[in-house]
């Protein structure tokens, strides 16, 4: 039980484990995510599936949306100051610590395709593996048609050329993005 990407020690063993306390639905967290909103202020998105809640201290929660699938496995991956979660059968969603935002397309939001993976990389959004496609890979436009730049929260980010398909319709799925 080694870490093994440390630059300055190589492999170092690991130091064990802490409990993150109860979330509040009583269900058993399936999934951690690091949320950094500004520098020095570091909390923890816990997510049974159905919720997702923050905390800093592993003892108070805050509810960040409830309602998902149960069987679908949540993916977060933080998009400038908001995380953003995706879970493969939900509509993309982003909290930005004090309120969450569906990503559907209506009330101005970007319509962000529904997908099961997530990565943010030089202002890009990715979404892997969507509802339609089990082999497309979506990613969100740095610049609107004017050629103005522009964040993948933008209503105007996300257009229908920007949908790569690997091995479309061969009958495997995209499992994982990085």
């Amino acid at each position: 039980n080694l870490i093994i990407d440390n630059p300055d020690s190589g492999a170092e063993k690991r130091k064990g484990y802490l409990n993150c306390g109860n979330i509040p639905s009583g269900n058993v967290p399936v999934a951690t995510f690091k949320y950094t909103p500004s520098p020095g202020d570091d909390r923890l998105i816990v997510s049974d599936t159905q919720n997702y809640y923050e905390t800093v201290d592993c003892s108070t929660f805050t509810s960040v949306r409830g309602g998902q699938t149960a069987s679908a496995m949540p993916d977060c991956e933080q998009v400038y100051g908001d995380m953003w979660c995706v879970n493969g059968t939900d509509d993309v969603f982003r909290w930005n610590g004090t309120s969450s935002t569906v990503m559907d397309g209506t009330s101005n939001t970007p319509d962000v395709p529904i997908g099961a993976h997530i990565e943010f990389e030089m202002g890009r959004v990715g979404i892997a593996r969507s509802t339609g496609s089990r082999s497309s890979f979506f990613f969100s436009a740095l610049s609107n048609t004017n050629g103005d730049v522009i964040t993948p929260s933008s209503s105007t980010a996300w257009i229908a050329a920007n949908e790569i398909f690997f091995g479309k319709d061969d009958g495997d799925s995209i499992f994982g993005i990085k």
